[in-house]
């Protein structure tokens, strides 16, 4: 078998896809409540910024910091879907309602006990801790108020909440919740810690950036200068911003952003809607080298040529305002209830103009596919949309003792996979491609195709090929209970996943013949099996894990 990519589909079981014909309505028109019994209060809003995503739902704290809150049905409807998996959302549910919506409840430590006994029985049948579970309206009808779950912390969750959206049921795009009458009390302007000047190339690129010193009064920001002089034909604005509600601390994002001048908009985004396929696109309007080196994010006021997010509305030649003009630009910064900060800012043109950064590499186009042939003979091509802006690409290759290539763009991620195809005759279908980061190596899969070897990569950095023969480990981690409550704890490890990818290993438990239901947690890699999961009369059982070019391990225990 060959080296598999590093998302592995999932075991899935549908019982039945059922799309309701219901027509959509207005969000006014609706009657949703908070799925909580508590006062609502947010650790993230809709829309945030996140790694690699906007943030599609809210997050709603946890009424003493604990799991166990009562989750209830906003609506009422049907649950049409159960999700369990070790990353992502963990345990959630998901109801469809007859006003064309459809609301998800994730993270949940557990379902209603209907929802559990369901879950286990199809777990037992497909033999796979991960499901994904599609129900008919028959199946589990809910009322409006009805307990679903309880708060938790599973998935790729860091502290107990419940993260809840409301999505359009037939092209499922979450829709912002306060649209909804679900929303916070907040008479708090969102915060500005910094304002940036980029002064931009003739493709939008960055070639110098300045902070600017800024001066709050309450909502209303002064900078200074007040009048930047630059050496570009077009400048960026850029911020670093954040949101509070009322009663609490927690830093959220920012709803909208808007650049006017002479009563005419330049620049408006809102996230009221986001799009699932879009969402990579963050990377395109944070300062993404600033995000390597800090891990801090600058929200970019303008736009990348090629980006595809429907959320930027860049009105005038995507955000670059031009310095020919001796226009005051004033720019805003809201949150979803109405409150706004706001500062001016004035550009002056230098007459000796910088129009474009000094690189290296080969310039790339992000509106077609284009392909590079390096010296060794190895072929990248770049589809249409993988770039954001035209960029140049630098690349370095080594021959030995394994081969290996640099693939370089100070500038942003791609927004989509592209494809690097390497000459190697070998037929061994233990080798990978993996990233070399930080002393560790990440895992990207590939496969060979005839004599060469093909693998798609969504970043840039240092690759080489890998030849992995170590199978996993497991380790014996703890034993926690007693009786009827004993649960088994194993420590699951791999010698190249080092990005929490072990979620989509193959991994089982048997006893006795038998397959036998345990749990996975990504966050510390730990597999969980109950005693009173096992067959009566059991006094051994069976642990096995497969890595993604199927070396196995397995761990016997005596009970």
């Amino acid at each position: 078998m060959s080296c598999l990519s590093r998302v592995i589909v999932p075991l899935i079981f549908i019982v039945m896809i059922a799309l309701p014909g219901s027509t959509q309505i207005d969000p006014d028109s609706t009657n949703f409540i908070p799925p909580v019994n508590h006062p609502m209060k947010l650790a993230g809003s809709f829309g945030e910024l996140r790694k690699n995503h906007f943030h599609a739902g809210i997050d709603i704290k946890s009424s003493k910091g604990q799991e166990g809150d009562p989750i209830v049905a906003s609506e009422a409807g049907h649950v049409s879907r159960i999700k369990i998996e070790s990353s992502g959302y963990g345990r959630a549910v998901y109801v469809d309602h007859p006003n064309g919506y459809t609301t998800v409840y994730a993270h949940l430590r557990t379902f209603s006990k209907a929802l559990e006994n369901y879950i286990e029985k199809v777990q037992r049948e497909v033999q796979s801790f991960e499901v994904d579970i599609y129900l008919p309206p028959e199946k589990f009808a809910v009322t409006q108020g009805e307990e679903i779950g309880e708060m938790g912390n599973t998935g790729k969750s860091s502290a107990p909440h419940l993260h809840f959206e409301i999505r359009e049921t037939l092209t499922e795009r979450p829709v912002l919740p306060s649209k909804f009458d679900i929303k916070v009390t907040d008479k708090i302007a969102p915060v500005i810690n910094a304002v940036y000047v980029y002064e931009l190339d003739n493709d939008g690129n960055p070639i110098k950036k300045s902070q600017l010193n800024i001066k709050r009064d309450k909502n209303q920001y002064t900078c200074m200068p007040s009048v930047v002089n630059v050496r570009s034909q077009y400048v960026g604005i850029g911020l670093s911003a954040y949101d509070r509600s009322d009663g609490v601390w927690n830093k959220n994002g920012v709803y909208d952003l808007q650049i006017t001048a002479n009563d005419s908009t330049y620049f408006y985004s809102a996230f009221d809607v986001i799009d699932f396929s879009e969402s990579k696109a963050l990377n395109a309007i944070i300062d993404y080298p600033h995000y390597e080196k800090t891990r801090t994010k600058i929200l970019k006021l303008f736009n990348a040529k090629c980006n595809p997010l429907s959320n930027y509305n860049t009105v005038s030649k995507h955000g670059w305002l031009s310095t020919e003009t001796d226009h005051t630009f004033k720019v805003s910064v809201g949150d979803n209830s109405g409150n706004k900060s706001h500062f001016e800012i004035a550009f002056s043109r230098h007459e000796d103009l910088i129009t474009e950064k000094s690189e290296e590499g080969r310039l790339m186009h992000c509106g077609m596919q284009d392909t590079i042939i390096t010296s060794a003979g190895s072929e990248i091509v770049f589809f249409d949309g993988t770039l954001y802006n035209d960029q140049r690409i630098r690349i370095s290759e080594k021959k030995s003792p394994n081969y290996s290539v640099r693939i370089e763009n100070e500038n942003s991620p791609p927004h989509r996979s592209f494809k690097l195809s390497i000459p190697m005759p070998i037929k061994d279908s233990k080798y990978c491609v993996v990233k070399k980061e930080n002393g560790k190596r990440k895992n990207f899969g590939g496969s060979l195709e005839q004599d060469t070897f093909v693998v798609y990569l969504d970043e840039f950095g240092q690759f080489e090929m890998y030849q992995d023969l170590i199978p996993p480990n497991i380790v014996r981690h703890a034993t926690t209970g007693s009786g009827s409550n004993k649960k088994y704890l194993f420590k699951i490890g791999d010698n190249i996943d080092f990005d929490s990818s072990l979620g989509d290993y193959p991994m089982t438990v048997s006893a006795c013949g038998e397959w036998v239901p345990f749990s996975f947690d990504l966050k510390t890699d730990v597999l969980t099996v109950a005693v009173r999961n096992l067959p009566s009369g059991c006094n051994s059982f069976t642990v096995y894990v497969s890595d993604h070019v199927e070396n196995e391990a397995k761990l016997k225990i005596q009970i």
